[in-house]
């Protein structure tokens, strides 16, 4: 669909959100548009996975709307930290890390923290350039940039430390335990819930530049078909609960800054004992699996400073670099 149709689909939703039931009229009359292209707008929405009903000869009614990301509610949630962040809201994008990645030179020149968030994302990056799903109304999908003033040592191990970040949120919502899976995806159950991708790149001597994507599973669709080694999993299957993104946002945000703070300052070191007690498969037997199909097996005796996995074999202690390599639990 057309830009500039899909913005209106949009704004009809926003419309709908209010529970009420709006005549064809009205919302004709809203939008600027005909009855025909009304219904072709309501066909958008319904292959987007939202329930609009029809009461007929009268209009549209959206009886269980979810929760919009709304930029006012973010901000007050965010409470005395909000003027730390310049929050940026769209109804669709590609990707959010990508849009930030284009127009990176224009955020520079803020002096608050640059978030980019988006409803909807259709080409949203995972690690090694995999697709990140997304569904309207049920994934949190957002960006932010960083910037370091000062040299970070093992900078790889920036994604390992932002992984605190969404387990401290996530068990205290949740109250529950949810894990690291080693090097970077947030897992309940051995089933995926959320990942996060970082882009590094130096501006100039004394600046490093860091582009943080995260994705957050709040409720897929039931016929949701997602590449995993360990399936996935969302925030509802979790709680059973349907949770306001805004608030759980302000949330992640608060702590990111927090943990990107303390990062800076004090290295990837002072979080390792941290990430540890965190990861799923601390001290379990595991089987590496590379690309070229070779494997090797051993116990998970932690990680090392530089963020690569310590694997005990049978000939000893082994670190393996993050990459292309897959986690297997051994029989």
């Amino acid at each position: 669909m057309h830009a500039h149709n899909e913005a209106i689909s949009f704004k009809l939703l926003k419309i709908l959100s209010d529970k009420r039931l709006h005549t064809y009229i009205q919302l004709c009359s809203d939008l600027g548009c005909t009855t025909l292209t009304l219904f072709k707008y309501i066909k958008r929405l319904t292959e987007l996975g939202v329930t609009i009903s029809q009461v007929r000869g009268l209009g549209f009614i959206w009886p269980r709307p979810f929760i919009l990301l709304n930029k006012v509610s973010l901000l007050e949630s965010l409470r005395e930290l909000q003027h730390e962040f310049s929050v940026y809201t769209f109804d669709l994008l590609e990707s959010t890390s990508t849009y930030l990645a284009l127009n990176k030179l224009s955020y520079l020149q803020e002096k608050r923290i640059p978030v980019i968030l988006c409803e909807l994302q259709t080409k949203g990056r995972g690690t090694s350039n995999r697709h990140w799903y997304s569904n309207l109304g049920g994934s949190l999908t957002f960006s932010l940039l960083w910037r370091f003033t000062r040299r970070i040592q093992h900078i790889q191990t920036l994604s390992l430390v932002l992984g605190i970040s969404l387990v401290r949120v996530i068990r205290k919502i949740s109250h529950t335990d949810i894990y690291l899976k080693w090097p970077n995806d947030i897992i309940f159950e051995k089933k995926k819930l959320a990942g996060i991708l970082t882009e590094c790149r130096s501006v100039d001597k004394e600046l490093l530049v860091s582009i943080i994507g995260i994705g957050i599973n709040f409720k897929l669709p039931p016929n949701a078909v997602i590449l995993s080694n360990y399936g996935v999993t969302d925030l509802f299957e979790i709680t059973g609960q349907t949770l306001d993104r805004n608030q759980i946002l302000a949330q992640l945000l608060i702590e990111l800054r927090e943990i990107l703070i303390a990062y800076e300052q004090f290295g990837f070191v002072y979080f390792r004992r941290e990430w540890e007690s965190y990861h799923f498969f601390q001290g379990q037997p595991i089987t590496l699996k590379s690309v070229d199909a070779s494997t090797i097996s051993g116990v998970v005796s932690g990680i090392s400073v530089d963020g690569s996995l310590i694997l005990n074999t049978d000939s000893g202690h082994k670190a393996f670099s993050m990459g292309e390599i897959s986690i297997q639990l051994s029989d």
